[in-house]
């Protein structure tokens, strides 16, 4: 009898886990082992598995944590997150994704990436998540399987795009109005947003009045970027403040630059 209620306790296998919660995911497996979803959209991701398919056993002790888990800025506000398989033999059902932001009362963990032969099996495995620019958002990425979840990796975010130095006001003598300069952003910004107000008004008056793409020159024998704002009243001060961007993704703004425009030309168009 003791041998048969000992047997009737043994505990049922824990079914496979399904697909994730509160994400629509339309998955797709290559016959090599590649996986991709569609394009990314807000609240969507997409993943890909690359490398030769790795062959799984009936393990199920816990995996070990993801290695080498980066994250970098994609021009539609997205994040990319690439990580290496963990070492080891242990079977891997699929991944799960942590982020945390301020916005957050507490961290969020999807479950994007599984496999329904019941093993995930790419050596490095990314995945896309739309994100709208924000970085402040941080990740960590732990494997699961059938009985038991693994460590978790690292934690990363995007690097954010420098703020732009050097801002200075050009003048050669010869401008009516102000050319606002300034040095290359770290980061790779691809193009500046020039931000402007009077003097007068409140800092949260601070506007995007001018966009240009990257391009620097030599001026006063420093190579940088230059910006003429021909839409300044004369005898008016104005805080300039310039920030670099990559797609959707804008980085810190510079320092502030006070300038005026003593000249009496007039700013307006003669009809």
């Amino acid at each position: 009898m003791e041998r048969l209620r000992s047997l009737g306790n043994l505990r049922a296998a824990v079914p496979r886990l399904a697909a994730m919660a509160a994400l629509a995911v339309v998955v797709g497996i290559a016959a090599a082992g590649t996986t991709t979803i569609g394009a990314a959209s807000a609240g969507d991701v997409r993943f890909t598995e690359q490398q030769a398919n790795v062959s799984g056993n009936d393990s199920l002790s816990a995996p070990a944590k993801p290695r080498k888990l980066e994250a970098q800025r994609l021009d539609d506000g997205s994040v990319g997150l690439t990580w290496r398989k963990p070492r080891g033999s242990a079977d891997i059902v699929g991944y799960k994704v942590t982020y945390s932001s301020p916005d957050l009362a507490e961290p969020v963990t999807e479950t994007p990436i599984t496999n329904d032969k019941g093993r995930v099996t790419g050596v490095v495995v990314s995945l896309v998540k739309y994100v709208g620019g924000d970085f402040r958002v941080k990740y960590r990425v732990r494997a699961y399987n059938d009985e038991v979840e693994g460590a978790e990796s690292k934690q990363v975010r995007v690097a954010r795009i420098g703020a732009p130095e050097e801002l200075t006001r050009f003048d050669d003598g010869d401008d009516p109005y102000i050319r606002v300069c300034w040095s290359s952003a770290s980061g790779g910004a691809t193009r500046y947003e020039i931000m402007r107000r009077m003097d007068s008004e409140k800092a949260s008056s601070m506007r995007v009045v001018a966009t240009v793409a990257e391009t620097f020159s030599e001026y006063g024998a420093t190579w940088r970027q230059c910006y003429m704002d021909n839409w300044t009243a004369a005898d008016t001060e104005y805080v300039y403040k310039v920030r670099g961007v990559q797609g959707n993704w804008k980085g810190k703004p510079s320092s502030s630059l006070r300038a005026m425009r003593t000249s009496q030309t007039s700013n307006e168009v003669d009809e």
